[in-house]
């Protein structure tokens, strides 16, 4: 399993309408990156959602229930609400963290 962080705009479409849908397919992703990690996703992968606009946080939790990325320019992610992130963090203090995981695993890829 992996992890994932999922970007939004809470103006279109925010972690609290997730919680109230229960699941949704995220689409209206356009940059080729976002695309094909998109399409590597798989089933139970945990996905942290963050909210651009004024809150810049990471806000919530949610899971992978199916993929169909048959289609590599617009793969089918069904995700599933999970539980709000109870002190939402900015990025910003989330890779202080997420550096020095890294650095005591001598990895390069989080630079």
């Amino acid at each position: 399993m992996a992890d994932y962080l999922l970007k939004t705009e809470p103006t279109e479409y925010s972690f609290a309408d997730l919680q109230k849908d229960g699941e949704t397919i995220w689409d209206g992703v356009h940059n080729p990156v976002a695309l094909k990690n998109l399409g590597a996703m798989k089933p139970g992968d945990k996905l942290v959602i963050y909210e651009t606009g004024d809150h810049k946080t990471a806000v919530g939790m949610a899971t992978v229930v199916s993929v169909d990325a048959s289609n590599p320019k617009d793969p089918q992610v069904k995700l599933k609400a999970g539980k709000p992130i109870s002190k939402p963090k900015t990025l910003a203090e989330n890779c202080s963290r997420i550096r020095r995981w890294c650095g005591s695993a001598g990895s390069r890829s989080c630079r």
